[in-house]
């Protein structure tokens, strides 16, 4: 019996340090400090129920507890962070410092990209190489966008929801692609299809092998000499080409139309006759668009590179472009 309530009595120091601990320090410390927060609470004692009161005066107890042991430990360990401004400091600034504009000289030359039809064209998830998610074509505009209506919708499969969370896996979280009167997208059923433009028939639709295909992007190639033009988009931990005509695998890209690249969800890029795309490593893989032929890697962060307090970390992770890439074709960049 003893030993049961000795454990609920630290469940209840603990969750109740860090409620208070994280109250006080987010609202009141960088404020006034404990004694004005318990000085408000004392202030409410004589309102609210008997229940309310009780409460009010664990919560006091806790703040005396945390303002006496916490606090110093806190302050010790993390002086900076809980430093507050020094207001005389602070009165001593200028309101606003001007900056003057850059020279000419000071300025990059504008080089022609992005290609002018990049912005009346949506090849890759975010419109173009750039990702600047930006469209010159003025059919629709603010003072007709209202007067829109349904023109057709397609319905894929109600996709699966999550046994352990329960939330629903039918997200599609990727900009369809356009080209040729025809939009490519991943579809709630973790597949991808092809759609007439003007009407929402479906044209074709490739069956993947992997949960999530191009789950935040994919990527119309319009192809070479005589190559046909192209899908490409990451699943799993692969890369996949498919024919933009038919939605089958080109396979003469990589091993049947896909390559091993531990692949991130975003769209890939494409210059200079490379595919690139990122990784969960993390790092940036290059391949020969055509032949899916591994060309260069670039480790973005990798053992050696970087110092940490502790030691190194086991696994590293972290710095993946998540939010997709951007390329300057011109500059190559």
């Amino acid at each position: 019996m003893k030993k049961y309530l000795v454990i609920s009595l630290a469940v209840i120091m603990l969750v109740g340090t860090t409620f208070i601990t994280n109250t006080v320090y987010k609202e009141t410390f960088q404020k006034q400090g404990f004694s004005a927060y318990k000085n408000k609470i004392l202030a409410s004692y004589h309102e609210g129920s008997v229940k309310e009161k009780v409460l009010n005066r664990i919560q006091v107890t806790w703040v005396s507890y945390v303002e006496k042991y916490i606090s110093p430990v806190l302050i010790k360990f993390n002086k900076k962070y809980w430093v507050v401004e020094d207001p005389v400091a602070r009165a001593n600034l200028p309101l606003f410092k001007t900056i003057p504009k850059a020279r000419k000289d000071e300025l990059t030359i504008a080089n022609g990209f992005p290609k002018s039809d990049s912005y009346i064209n949506w090849h890759r998830s975010h419109g173009d190489m750039g990702s600047s998610r930006y469209s010159l074509l003025s059919q629709i505009n603010k003072e007709n966008v209202k007067t829109l209506e349904v023109a057709w919708t397609y319905h894929s499969a109600k996709g699966s929801v999550d046994t352990i969370s329960g939330i629903s896996t039918a997200a599609v979280n990727a900009n369809p692609v356009i080209a040729n009167g025809l939009i490519f997208t991943p579809t709630s059923d973790h597949n991808i299809v092809a759609l007439n433009a003007s009407n929402g028939q479906e044209v074709w639709k490739y069956i993947s092998p992997e949960k999530n295909p191009a789950r935040r992007g994919l990527i119309w190639y319009p192809g070479k000499n005589e190559r046909k033009p192209r899908i490409y988009f990451p699943a799993g931990r692969n890369l996949y080409a498919l024919d933009a005509e038919t939605g089958k695998p080109i396979l003469s890209f990589g091993s049947k139309g896909k390559i091993k690249s531990d692949t991130g969800n975003i769209a890939p890029t494409i210059a200079q006759g490379l595919i690139i795309n990122a990784t969960r490593k993390p790092a940036i893989n290059a391949y020969d668009v055509i032949t899916g032929k591994h060309i260069w890697t670039f480790n973005i962060l990798e053992k050696g590179m970087f110092t940490f307090p502790g030691g190194l970390p086991e696994k590293l992770s972290g710095a993946n472009p998540w939010a997709g890439m951007a390329l300057d074709e011109e500059r190559g960049v």
